[in-house]
């Protein structure tokens, strides 16, 4: 917003200064004309709109290319042309004023192919108490789920500690579903199975997309074979398989079956 609102005051600045300009000009030139009561708001209203388009143009986010990206996570994975892809528009962003957003963005998919570190190297870079409300979720959010997926418990509790004011108020729709899976995995981590399955339900509800919705029932067949309901587990995994969106959740789904395969071989023993 402050960003914004410095735009729109340059902008104004600037149209009254050039006016101004080409008044003084036009009067040294002896252009008479210039000075009638009806042509410096034109001039002005013209700098303006000319002014505001190449400001707004140059500041716009350059387009990210998710079609590319989705098709070569469908058919390759997270391969180096999906990074390259990443990258370059990542600093296309940097040069027009929001780099923060795609270094989330990047670090969420460097995350999500296991590349954790240059992941964690760039949310590092950020200043989350400068984020906006949104991104700074959308940066804790990636943190934790980060944390967990490589099973470091002491990281994870320090972050959620400092995470949890955040994303237990998320009401954004587009991401609400992925908040709710991060704090079910980050529950089923702690042992508290019971809630972390209550999470990737609420999180299948709230879905806005395939790939949530296929990691959510993964997440539900692992509790669900926990707790010895292997019916309900392989029925899960059966689930995701309609959702895969990716060789990443192929490779997923394929463990997962080997899982159920032993439970349905091995008698179940509580914890």
């Amino acid at each position: 917003m402050k960003r914004l609102i410095f735009i729109f005051l340059f902008i104004f600045a600037f149209s009254a200064g050039v006016t101004q300009l080409i008044l003084a000009a036009g009067d040294l030139a002896g252009i008479t004309v210039l000075r009638r009561q009806s042509v410096p708001p034109f001039i002005y209203m013209g700098l303006v709109i000319i002014s505001g388009s190449v400001i707004l143009f140059n500041s716009r986010t350059p387009k990210f290319n998710g079609r590319r990206i989705g098709r070569l996570l469908s058919e390759k994975g997270y391969c180096p042309e999906v990074y390259a892809e990443l990258l370059a528009w990542q600093k296309k962003c940097e040069k027009h004023g929001c780099g923060d957003a795609a270094k989330l963005v990047t670090a969420e998919m460097l995350i999500e192919g296991a590349h954790y570190e240059k992941g964690f190297e760039l949310l590092r870079e950020l200043d989350i108490a400068r984020l906006p409300r949104r991104q700074k979720q959308v940066c804790y959010n990636t943190w934790l789920y980060g944390a967990v997926v490589l099973g470091d418990r002491a990281s994870a509790d320090e972050i959620y500690r400092c995470a949890e004011p955040w994303l237990s108020v998320v009401t954004d729709k587009n991401l609400i579903s992925g908040v709710k899976h991060t704090l079910g995995c980050y529950e089923y981590m702690c042992g508290r199975k019971i809630h972390a399955e209550e999470l990737f339900g609420q999180s299948i509800d709230s879905a806005r997309s395939s790939d949530v919705l296929c990691e959510n029932w993964l997440a539900l067949s692992a509790c669900y074979l926990d707790s010895g309901r292997n019916e309900l587990a392989k029925k899960a995994v059966e689930t995701a398989m309609r959702y895969c969106s990716t060789t990443v959740q192929q490779e997923k789904i394929s463990r997962a079956k080997q899982l159920v395969e032993q439970a349905w071989l091995a008698p179940y023993t509580p914890d």
